[in-house]
C-alpha cells in the first residue's frame, strides 16, 4: 500500500489541473509559463545561477550529517 499524504495528494491536483488547462502540452505550458513570468508582480524562480545555492550546499550537508547522524 502507498503512503498517501495530504498535502502530496493537493500538490498532484492541483498539477493535474494546471496540465488540464494547458491541454498536457509542453509547449502550452511553457508558454504559460513565460506569460506569466513577463507579470510584474510574478517571478518564476530562475535556477540557472546558483552562485548563491552553492555556497550554502557544505553548511546544508553539515546541518543535516548533525542531527540526523549520518556520515559526513
Amino acid at each position: 500500500m502507498m503512503y498517501c499524504d495530504e498535502v502530496i495528494a493537493e500538490v498532484w491536483r492541483n498539477r493535474d489541473a494546471y496540465t488540464a488547462r494547458n491541454h498536457n502540452s509542453l509547449a502550452e505550458i511553457l508558454a504559460d509559463l513565460r506569460e506569466l513570468q513577463k507579470r510584474p508582480d510574478c517571478k518564476i524562480v530562475d535556477r540557472r545561477d546558483l552562485s548563491g545555492i552553492q555556497a550554502q550546499i557544505p553548511r546544508y550537508r553539515e546541518t543535516i550529517t548533525q542531527s540526523h547522524d549520518l556520515p559526513a
